[in-house]
């Protein structure tokens, strides 16, 4: 990111980030760069270290032996139901939805490389203390819009941000999972435009 901030000579931003991208958010706060970030906006993600629950097969994905070997097993069936698990049942993953995102993970290789996705997991127990407090010092504007039913990083992980960061803005979506974006663009496409102050 700040790669691409210095070429194209960006001197202030907002993001909107999801999943992996909050880690990324949260190093960037905690390096407090040279862009001047405007504001932040979090769509659901393992913000905090030992409260968000990934599932058994991200678990194993992730471990550095078995990840690289799980990975050349992973089917597209395979991968599209564990994909479904975390949209909510209100808002169902979608068959093109789910073959986009295969073909995106399998891009330039004939098995998709999850487990390097799936890094992130031993990333945050060894740098949580760090991001967490980048988000509790910062003093850019910080908003969560939030799928509670997201089984992976729902309700647990909005109520730590209710009880650490009270006066950052909360938007829960009830009954939506983990990809709000995909499951209600309807109702987070006009609070992403106001949370960013641009034309809906």
């Amino acid at each position: 990111m700040e790669g691409l901030w210095r070429h194209f000579d960006v001197e202030q931003t907002a993001l909107v980030v999801h999943d992996i991208g909050g880690s990324v958010a949260q190093e960037l706060l905690a390096r407090q760069s040279k862009v001047r970030l405007t504001g932040v906006v979090f769509l659901n993600g393992a913000l905090y270290q030992g409260v968000a629950h990934p599932r058994v097969a991200q678990r194993l994905l992730a471990r550095p032996v078995v990840g690289p070997v799980l990975s050349r097993l992973v089917t597209e069936r395979l991968f599209v139901r564990n994909l479904a698990a975390v949209f909510s049942p209100s808002y169902p993953l979608r068959p093109q939805t789910a073959h986009a995102y295969w073909t995106a993970y399998r891009r330039r290789s004939s098995a998709p490389h999850i487990h390097r996705l799936l890094q992130y997991i031993p990333e945050r127990i060894r740098h949580h203390a760090r991001w967490e407090e980048a988000l509790q010092r910062t003093t850019t504007p910080l908003q969560f819009m939030w799928g509670m039913q997201d089984p992976v990083s729902g309700v647990a992980v909005a109520d730590v941000i209710r009880e650490r960061l009270p006066r950052a803005e909360l938007l829960t979506l009830e009954g939506v999972g983990h990809y709000p974006q995909i499951e209600v663009p309807e109702r987070l496409g006009p609070a992403l435009a106001a949370a960013l102050r641009t034309p809906a």
